[in-house]
């Protein structure tokens, strides 16, 4: 999973966003428990124009664990690219 996770953020910070939805979509398939992957593809759901689904799959994720909320988790635990990170943010401000 790790190296696919790293993968589909290198995807989501060259702008292949639709690669990157897809990895982390087969990602969450196989560890469907796993909060990383699915807050990642409602950023992939933002920037692909599909906000009602990105603020669904948010909420959710921040339900689950605020610290998606916080953008040092994002950047430190996470080891999210500013890319990922500057999406975050406007995702996050649709639920907050």
């Amino acid at each position: 999973m790790v190296d696919d996770l790293a993968e589909a953020k290198t995807q989501f910070s060259a702008g292949a966003y639709d690669d990157a939805l897809m990895r982390l979509q087969a990602i969450s398939n196989r560890t469907p428990m796993e909060t990383e992957p699915i807050a990642a593809m409602a950023l992939c759901y933002f920037v692909l124009g599909q906000t009602p689904h990105a603020r669904r799959i948010w909420k959710i994720i921040v339900s689950r664990d605020e610290r998606y909320l916080l953008p040092r988790f994002l950047r430190k635990e996470l080891r999210w690219p500013d890319e990922m990170l500057t999406v975050a943010a406007k995702v996050s401000a649709l639920v907050v």
